[in-house]
């Protein structure tokens, strides 16, 4: 799980205040070298510290799981704050504080920050 995590690095903030905007993406696509797996990015927005983002990881018998980041656009970093399977499950137990760690650029984490702070 921990190799999962750590080559789809994506997710943003738990909970995320009512008021804060999030869209919904047109299932931007994140490359990975992991065979019979596909993530994306499904949602991003704005957040009091920052931005967030979440993505879908699929396999090819059908298991989904959903991650959260947080995404710091200036310094450029990104920590998990939840995994779940389902996107509903992902403010159950949030990581109010994730280790923020710097983006590898051409990273599958890079991808996922782009969309994030609309780059």
């Amino acid at each position: 799980m921990k190799k999962v995590l750590i080559a789809a690095t994506f997710a943003v903030c738990a909970s995320v205040a009512s008021a804060q905007s999030e869209s919904e993406l047109d299932n931007a696509a994140v490359e990975t070298s992991e065979q019979s797996v596909s993530y994306t990015v499904v949602s991003e927005g704005s957040m009091p510290n920052g931005t967030h983002a979440i993505t879908v990881r699929s396999n090819d018998v059908g298991e989904n799981t959903y991650t959260k980041f947080s995404v710091s656009c200036d310094p450029y970093l990104i920590g998990v704050v939840a995994t779940a399977d389902s996107m509903d499950e992902l403010s159950d137990n949030p990581n109010n504080d994730p280790i923020m760690e710097e983006i590898v650029r051409g990273s599958g984490e890079n991808q996922i920050a782009d969309e994030a702070c609309g780059i």
